[in-house]
């Protein structure tokens, strides 16, 4: 059986999940995922084969059975009661071994936490304005990180942040800093789906018409037990939403 992804990289580790349930059914699993995911999830038991699915070519079986990833919790007849957490489906031992960042010791008696402000260029309503963020600087007791990709970066940041986005361009390398760090807080992207795989806790900043996924009026997801959802109360309106998380880092 093939698995493809042709969708984002979030969507891919967000069911690559359900692969391990197609091993019970079938002979063989290959897995053809986008290439900056290769090196997280080649190797996990479950997975099957892993492969760069932009460098595969022609199929690898004409009479293999395939299916999108998104498509298999469908196929596999997953609903919200019978959708097992499998937390984390991503083993932390196996992000340590297989990547090459090494962190200096973390300032003890502080809480160490990972930020990411932007997301993909399609959904530019997913991003907030590094203005809106300030308020997070009046949290005492807590060292940020910037784990931001591109875009406005670190320089127009409204309190001091530890700058690790250099050193985490890689994916299984941003997979290890989360296992160093006490919370990610990040806008609807792949990084908040990463932080859900590997099990750590995350704070998940939603706009007003959240995607689908995060279904609505909760904050709580099933997909990711360690995951709290801060949604915008009206479209537009991230200041709220940031005074509600500074309020959560308080307490």
């Amino acid at each position: 059986m093939v698995v493809y992804c042709n969708h984002g990289l979030g969507d891919t580790l967000q069911f690559i999940r359900f692969v391990p349930h197609l091993l019970r059914l079938a002979d063989w699993v290959t897995a053809l995922v986008q290439p900056p995911l290769v090196p997280v999830l080649r190797g996990v038991p479950g997975f099957g084969e892993v492969l760069n699915g932009w460098s595969v070519g022609a199929p690898l079986d004409p009479s293999a059975v395939q299916i999108e990833v998104m498509e298999l919790a469908y196929a596999l007849r997953v609903s919200q009661g019978t959708l097992s957490p499998m937390i984390p489906y991503l083993p932390h031992s196996h992000i340590r071994r297989k990547s090459r960042l090494r962190f200096p010791p973390l300032e003890r008696g502080l809480k160490h936490v990972g930020i990411s402000w932007e997301a993909s260029g399609w959904d530019p309503t997913r991003s907030i304005p590094m203005e809106n963020w300030e308020v997070l600087g009046s949290v005492r007791n807590v060292k940020y990180y910037s784990l931001q990709q591109g875009g406005n970066l670190i320089g127009h940041a409204p309190f001091a942040m530890e700058p690790w986005s250099e050193s985490t361009r890689a994916i299984l390398d941003v997979a290890h800093a989360l296992l160093r760090l006490d919370l990610l807080i990040t806008v609807d992207g792949m990084l908040a789906h990463l932080a859900g795989a590997l099990g750590r806790p995350v704070w998940l900043l939603l706009k007003h018409e959240a995607d689908w996924r995060w279904m609505s009026d909760r904050t709580d997801s099933p997909w990711y037990p360690t995951m709290r959802l801060f949604r915008q109360k009206s479209p537009g309106n991230w200041g709220d939403v940031l005074e509600e998380v500074a309020g959560a880092l308080m307490e």
